[in-house]
Order: structure tokens, then C-alpha cells, then sequence
């Protein structure tokens, strides 16, 4: 087995909805990109949609790849879309409907960092890279966009997510729950958090007794009165 690459669709790009739209954090503005996964947070949301692997050797001919991309970086979903727009709109086979994600060597550059060294700080310089290589083909016609990386260091999306003996899950339905909050954004009392941000907050209520019974949901009006909701389940899932 060759070199795993990972392969971006716009599956992916559709997570610039949940990017960070305030451009001092710099890392949150944009995709991050891992091994295995994309990953799109502002902050408030996090959202992890894994990528599909593909063998080096697999890559059709135009597709180009340098090294797999290793630890996890931000690009700005303007580079993606770019590089969608060489894949195949459609087709029997899907790998040409995606993106190959890589780093090219040349994008690296050496840059003097403080590290920590025992009780001392001292500068050294150590490799940077500077771009994410995006490249598809519809094998007609190939394309390559270079995707410049944001600086700042990208969040620990991990930190946020439960841990597996700590989860408890349900299945709601994505059109349903849009349903619902969507009435409570119109008629929901707005609030500020401590951190300043403002927000419509649904209070959910799990019952890890009785995990077939409905999830509900309680929120202000403006005037005081407290509405209700219930959503069930569509299936219980045990981890």
C-alpha cells in the first residue's frame, strides 16, 4: 500500500456555513483540515464530516498529490471551491468528483520559533508550510489551486467532544429539529451570554432512563411565558 491521501467533496465545502466570520480568529475563518476528517467551528458550532482515503497509486493521471497532509490546518473555503471546479460534475466513478488534498515541499519554508527547552525559552528554526495543495481532474480536463494556510494555531476540535463512555445518543430528525428552532428564533426571547454573545437558547431535557422517550425543549417568550417542545427520537443509539 502507497501513500493515503484525503479526498475533499463539497460535502466539505458546504462547511463554510459554520466558519467563523470574524476575521481576528484567524484559524476559525477557515476549513480545518486533518487526516481523516474536515472539521468547521465559529466558535459556538463545531460540525466533523470525515474525508474518504485513497491509495496514492489509485489517483487517476492529472490528479496531483505531493505528501499526505499531516496535523490539521485552516484554509479558506475560497481554495476548495476553486478546485472543485476542475472535478466531475458527475459520473460513475466518485473519486473524480472530489478534491486529492496534499503538501507540496516547496510550500515549506524555515521559520524561527520559541520552544521550550527545560526552563528556558529559546528560538529555533523549525519547517513551516505555508500552502495546502488542492488539485482534481475530470480527466478531460485537471486543475490545481494553491490554498494558502491561515495563520494562528487550530483549536483542539476534540477538547469539545464527549467522551465515548460519557455520550448519550439519540436520532432526531435534521428537518424536524430545523423546524423547531426555527419557530423559537421568531418568537424566542433573545438573550446575551457572558461572553457577549447574543442568542436564542431551547433548553433540552434527556431522560437516560427512558432513551425512547421524547427530548424536550423549553424556551422564553418575550413577555415571560415559557413554550414547549418535544421531539422524538427516531432511533436510540447505544455507545
Amino acid at each position: 500500500m502507497g501513500k493515503q491521501y484525503d479526498l475533499l467533496g463539497p460535502e466539505h465545502l458546504d462547511l463554510e456555513t459554520l466558519t467563523s466570520k470574524e476575521a481576528s480568529r484567524y484559524a476559525l475563518t477557515g476549513l480545518l483540515i486533518e487526516p481523516g476528517r474536515v472539521s468547521a467551528s465559529n466558535g459556538r458550532v463545531l460540525m466533523m464530516v470525515p474525508t474518504t482515503k485513497v491509495d496514492g497509486d489509485e489517483l487517476p493521471e492529472g490528479m496531483k498529490a505531493f505528501e499526505p497532509v499531516t496535523g490539521r490546518v485552516s484554509v479558506d473555503a475560497g481554495g476548495l471551491k476553486k478546485a472543485l471546479a476542475f472535478a466531475a460534475k458527475n459520473g460513475a466513478i466518485p473519486m473524480l468528483r472530489n478534491v486529492v488534498a496534499s503538501f507540496d515541499p516547496a510550500d515549506t519554508v524555515m521559520e524561527e520559533r520559541h520552544v521550550e527547552d527545560g526552563k528556558k525559552t529559546k528560538k529555533v528554526e523549525v519547517p513551516i508550510q505555508k500552502k495546502v495543495t488542492l488539485s482534481a481532474t475530470d480527466l478531460e480536463t485537471s486543475g490545481t489551486v494553491k490554498a494558502r494556510i491561515n495563520e494562528g494555531d487550530c483549536p483542539n476540535v476534540d477538547a469539545v467532544v464527549p467522551r465515548p463512555e460519557t455520550k448519550y445518543q439519540v436520532a432526531i430528525d435534521a428537518r424536524l429539529l430545523k423546524l423547531a428552532a426555527a419557530y423559537v428564533e421568531r418568537h424566542g426571547k433573545e438573550v446575551h451570554e457572558r461572553a457577549g454573545f447574543s442568542c436564542v437558547p431551547i433548553a433540552f431535557t434527556f431522560d437516560a432512563k427512558n432513551p425512547e422517550c421524547g427530548i424536550l425543549g423549553a424556551f422564553d417568550l418575550e413577555d415571560g411565558r415559557v413554550g414547549t417542545l418535544c421531539l422524538m427520537p427516531i432511533k436510540v443509539v447505544k455507545t
